[in-house]
């Protein structure tokens, strides 16, 4: 009999421990916003029934185990397993009693399926009285262990990023901002290298998150670390209102590799009730220190950057260069009066794709590509700075516009199968290797430009480019 009911014991610890660790999937699933509230509502409760239930099976066969009479051979403690320290109770509110009424009706009707004969009439005596076990029928217990929280650190930085503003006409000062930044590094960095898509999105929003949640597509590096943060510089405008945003512009090396780069991260946040987010992130790679400085005043804030009249306006910026993108796309040059300056990131990315539409369709392939932008959805930022030149001092009366322009690239068979070869070398990660009819990229690219005061022309600063899906038509 002691046997039976350490069994039932065990059982309900182990269901308990399934119903918690459901809890905790569920959860993260809706933190990444994967499940809509109502289904995130109604399986939390169900999950919560089951961790009661299980939690009456075992106690129950405890305090059943206790209630034999003393000629009965005394019955082994049940086994009590204690909750994986990774599924923490979600959805109980602190203080709240861990057993209701009904869930010691339940188990009632369990102990008689549970335990013999004598087990069962003493249980139903002890009901018959009050309603519930009396106490002097109740074995003594010890405190089940609680579980250990899991150290969450994206949102142990929730109170630094929802901190209330700095003055009544200062929403935030660099003072802050360098804070925030320093503190927000390591976790960002980490949940980068881990590839941990919902925390990215916590800690992420807009072309960011959409470039970092879809997991590293090209050029993967096989144990990315954490980058070191060698130097920051901070683009913190006076901002009375919401939203507001500042520039970051930190000195680390490239993703896996010792090799230096320039990271731009523009924070934003939308109001006092939300959070500051790293909204964008671009990145040049190869350059061995920060070249451009903030424009201060007496405060330590950034300038008014200032307004070019022989340039677009600062929200246009991102299509200008969409358009030269498209217009290299499929004629291989850059367009009549192109705004932009000669680089990297214009005609030697334009170059470099012009090539790859020819060398597909030497093999029998038909290449076309679409470059928009949604300043709407997406946003764009522009910060007054000073850039060094060749002499080392600094260039005053420049501004930095930082914004996204997205792309869809299409591969079509013609003539010959698109290819992705087993080291998935030609689209990425995302897409599997095979013999495709056709395939279909979409992504972003998240830009830098300098504006220069003298001269009628743009230079692009950086551009992190990220392909965020990949679909294909596979051939029979």
């Amino acid at each position: 009999m002691s046997e039976q009911k350490g069994r039932a014991g065990r059982r309900g610890a182990q269901q308990r421990a399934r119903a918690l660790a459901k809890l905790q999937a569920l959860e993260r699933l809706h933190l990444a916003g994967l499940v809509d509230e109502r289904t995130y509502t109604a399986k939390l409760a169900r999950l919560q029934a089951e961790v009661d239930a299980a939690e009456a099976v075992e106690s129950l066969s405890s305090w059943a185990s206790a209630s034999v009479p003393a000629a009965a051979p005394p019955a082994a403690p049940p086994l009590a397993a204690p909750a994986p320290a990774a599924a923490p109770q979600v959805g109980v509110a602190a203080g709240a009693a861990p057993r209701r009424r009904r869930a010691w009706l339940l188990a009632a009707a369990a102990a008689v399926a549970l335990a013999g004969g004598a087990t069962a009439v003493l249980l139903v005596r002890a009901h018959s009285a009050t309603g519930r076990p009396s106490a002097a029928s109740l074995p003594a217990r010890t405190a089940r262990p609680t579980p250990a929280a899991t150290f969450d650190p994206v949102r142990a930085l929730a109170a630094e990023r929802s901190a209330p503003r700095f003055s009544a006409d200062a929403v935030i000062d660099p003072t802050a901002a360098e804070r925030l930044v320093r503190d927000v590094w390591p976790v960002r960095e980490e949940i980068l290298a881990a590839r941990d898509a919902p925390a990215i999105r916590e800690l992420e929003s807009g072309p960011a998150a959409a470039a970092d949640a879809a997991a590293c597509s090209r050029a993967c590096p096989a144990a990315a670390e954490p980058r070191p943060l060698d130097e920051l510089r901070l683009f913190v405008p006076r901002q009375a209102q919401y939203p507001a945003a500042f520039l970051a512009e930190a000195l680390t090396t490239v993703p896996g590799g010792d090799a230096p780069a320039v990271e731009r991260l523009v924070f934003t946040r939308a109001s006092a009730r939300t959070m500051w987010s790293v909204a964008l992130a671009s990145r040049s790679d190869g350059v061995q220190h920060i070249p451009d400085s903030p424009q201060t005043d007496g405060s330590g804030f950034d300038r008014t950057p200032p307004v070019f009249g022989q340039l677009p306006a600062a929200a246009h910026l991102p299509a200008a260069l969409a358009d030269d993108e498209q217009q290299w796309s499929f004629a291989g040059a850059a367009p009549q009066g192109s705004l932009f300056a000669p680089g990297p990131y214009t005609d030697g990315a334009g170059r470099a794709l012009w090539q790859q539409v020819q060398q597909d369709a030497k093999v029998g392939n038909r290449d076309a590509g679409l470059y928009t932008t949604d300043v709407e959805h997406d946003g764009v930022w522009t910060f007054a700075t000073s850039v060094a030149g060749a002499d080392g001092l600094d260039r005053l009366g420049w501004s930095i516009t930082c914004g996204t322009v997205r792309y869809r690239m299409g591969s079509e068979s013609a003539g010959a199968p698109v290819i992705q070869p087993p080291d998935r070398s030609r689209f990425g990660a995302l897409l599997p290797p095979g013999n495709y009819a056709r395939v279909s990229t979409t992504g972003l690219q998240q830009v830098c430009v300098y504006e220069q005061p003298r001269f009628a022309s743009l230079v692009v600063a950086s551009v992190s480019a990220a392909d965020t899906a990949i679909t294909g038509v596979r051939l029979p």
